[in-house]
């Protein structure tokens, strides 16, 4: 209401100063001059007809003008008894001032076809009349004579350099402005800025010359009649309530009220699934609404459409969901490249696979990657080299061979609220890393969902674990890492695709890792290890080795079970990983949560679902080297890892490794019969 009133104001200023400028006395001789030289036509005329057409925000005029004399530019119209002129919207309040059958000099433009004012009407008197009749024969200009006639009108007020103003015409006998005392024809209703709705325009003259006299101003507001004020225009709702206008004995009345139903319209937009600005999902606007005024919370539409439309989306294996310009969903991303070794050095300082690669990790990570140099970048001086970027900045190349730190340029569309360790509220995590990267700040995740809401809001977890709600109660988990190929060399001898995933590796394992150096490490680089298998070096020797540890400060109630594409339920994706690679099987998720045989099953720690049965199906090697021995917490002295995991599956709970030297008086000894 406000907004509206401060537009009605300025609406008013503005026709008040261009209606003063349209009532100043412009008779002079320079400004006539003017006139003539810029215009490409110039007559006299008599106004027939006003036209006004009321349009959604603007008013289109046209007038109907009897040509009396043309001055200029009858090459241009002719010689026509009648022309219709358009007002442009910078002269209609200029406009509003004439009435039927006044006689003024018009200063017209040729648009196209059409015929347009080009600047403010003039008065027509003697004066005025004979300096346009010398500037159009390109003649001086001469004085009249003076009479006893002239100096009677001179004494008394001459009408010919009289301008009067809106509403009032300029009297013969006593060359004085007085007011209209009756309008020739009603015309069209118009409202006045008074919010009265006059016959015609001339009747709102007629009103606005006599409050003139008071020092009081009248004009047009608007052509028709003045619609009656909603009551809602003085009121000011709450969160989510509506207006409503009630009528009793002809006096309307309004109140805020929440909604109370939320009918469906189809496929209307009324009806469509709504994101709101806390990053919830709500069916519709009017469930938003409904929610916003119970709680009195201040919630608006951020998107139309889902918070994360790629939620619910399946792609096919090699594929992700990425969302348009528009946020709808789409499978891109294919993986189906070619196993051809033709490394490409990108001009983010990284060395692909081939060129097919490269698009399929820019695709993923939304960046624009071009090839910088074909062969690996290690191959020449890669400025990247020696950069130091961090806080979530990359290297840019450029082809003059310099490079520089950049920061992430887009993030996606999704909204997926976190709180970050700044304690403020981002849309997703990339928008974390982002502005990590412009403050040139730590700033990580520290829970999900908005700052001083939600379970976590109150929930602390260490590092590197985060908070998120699980069936309504708060959780300590793994971060969940992208896929941006950034590889580093951890110290555990290790290879991975990025820091994150690094990072996510020593949570799930419950160790402590660092990266030693940025890329592959050395001896990996032509090392090709499946089934989930991943390249260690260790004295100087690369071999690819299956996942070891997983989750090992996480109980089985804090673990996501997932279905493999074996028909089998495992404890997380870890331990699928696990399982495949100690089988040499290439076993994938099928869906998250447990298969149908195994739906109602609990399993204990380690333990895996197999047709409904709880198993320890850990497959150890029967003669283990005797470096591979490890010692636990429990005293026991293991023939190697995968005994000490299998004895805390039968256990049911983690045992930790210690150092050997605990193990030096050991009365056991665990082989797994």
């Amino acid at each position: 209401m406000y907004l509206l009133v401060i537009q009605l104001a300025f609406l008013l200023l503005v026709s008040h100063a261009i209606g003063k400028e349209c009532t100043v006395s412009r008779t002079s001789r320079s400004y006539l001059n003017d006139t003539f030289s810029t215009s490409q036509v110039l007559l006299s005329g008599t106004v027939e007809r006003i036209t006004v057409v009321a349009l959604d925000e603007n008013v289109a005029q046209t007038l109907n003008i009897r040509v009396r004399r043309i001055f200029k530019g009858r090459e241009l119209v002719g010689s026509p008894q009648y022309i219709d002129v358009a007002v442009p919207p910078r002269f209609k309040f200029c406009i509003s001032a004439l009435l039927l059958h006044d006689t003024r000099v018009f200063a017209i433009s040729l648009r196209g076809t059409s015929l347009e004012i080009s600047a403010p009407v003039i008065p027509v008197n003697l004066s005025v009349l004979d300096s346009l009749h010398s500037f159009t024969w390109g003649k001086p200009h001469k004085k009249r004579r003076k009479s006893k006639q002239s100096e009677f009108f001179s004494k008394k007020g001459r009408c010919e350099t009289q301008l009067c103003p809106l509403g009032s015409k300029c009297v013969f006998s006593t060359g004085k402005c007085e007011c209209r005392t009756h309008c020739r024809s009603t015309g069209a209703a118009v409202c006045g800025s008074d919010r009265v709705t006059y016959a015609s325009a001339c009747h709102l003259y007629v009103r606005a010359c006599l409050l003139a006299k008071k020092g009081k101003k009248l004009r047009i507001a608007n052509y028709g009649a003045c619609r009656q004020k909603s009551p809602c225009e003085d009121l000011r709702c709450g969160p989510g309530e509506d207006c409503i206008v009630s009528q009793k004995d002809g006096v309307l009345s309004a109140q805020c009220v929440c909604p109370t139903s939320c009918p469906s319209y189809g496929d209307s937009v009324e009806s469509s699934p709504v994101c709101s600005s806390q990053g919830v999902d709500y069916p519709s606007w009017c469930h938003l609404k409904q929610h916003a005024c119970h709680s009195q919370i201040n919630i608006t539409v951020r998107y139309f459409g889902e918070c994360d439309p790629c939620a619910g989306t399946s792609c096919a294996r090699g594929t992700r969901c990425k969302l348009t310009e528009a946020r709808r969903p789409e499978c891109r991303c294919s993986e189906q490249c070619a196993l051809i070794y033709d490394p490409v050095c990108a001009d983010n300082g990284l060395t692909y696979t081939n060129e097919c690669v490269m698009k399929v990790a820019a695709c993923k990570e939304d960046l624009q990657l071009t090839v910088f140099k074909k062969g690996k970048c290690s191959d020449f001086r890669n400025p990247c080299d020696d950069l130091e970027c961090s806080h979530h900045s990359r290297c840019q190349l450029f082809t003059n061979g310099t490079a520089i730190c950049v920061c992430p340029q887009k993030c996606p569309l999704s909204l997926t609220p976190v709180c970050a360790t700044d304690g403020v509220t981002y849309d997703n995590e990339c928008e974390v890393q982002r502005s990590a990267c412009q403050l040139k700040s730590h700033i990580a995740v520290r829970h999900q969902g908005p700052c001083g809401k939600g379970l976590c809001s109150t929930f602390s977890c260490n590092a590197p674990l985060v908070c998120v709600v699980k069936d309504e109660k708060p959780s300590c988990v793994c971060p969940q890492c992208t896929d941006e190929l950034r590889e580093v060399c951890a110290s555990d001898g290790r290879t991975y695709s990025n820091e994150c995933k690094m990072r996510k590796a020593a949570c799930e394992a419950g160790v402590t890792l660092f990266v030693k150096y940025n890329g592959i490490c050395e001896g990996c680089a032509k090392k090709n290890c499946q089934y989930y298998s991943s390249c260690v070096v260790e004295n100087g020797k690369a071999e690819c080795r299956c996942p070891t540890e997983c989750y090992r400060k996480l109980s089985s109630t804090q673990l996501t079970p997932v279905c493999g594409t074996d028909g089998v339920t495992y404890s997380s994706e870890c331990h699928l990983r696990k399982s495949a690679c100690q089988q040499m099987k290439f076993i994938m998720i099928a869906f998250e949560g447990k298969c149908d045989a195994c739906l109602n099953v609990e399993c204990g720690f380690g333990e895996e679902c197999r047709g409904g049965k709880c198993l320890c199906s850990y497959q150890c090697p029967l003669s283990p080297p005797p470096s591979a021995k490890v010692c636990g917490e429990d005293g026991v002295l293991y023939l190697s890892d995968c005994h000490r995991q299998l004895a805390a599956c039968q256990r049911g709970s983690p045992i930790p490794v210690v150092p050997l030297t605990r193990c030096h008086s050991a009365v056991a000894t665990f082989n797994g019969a």
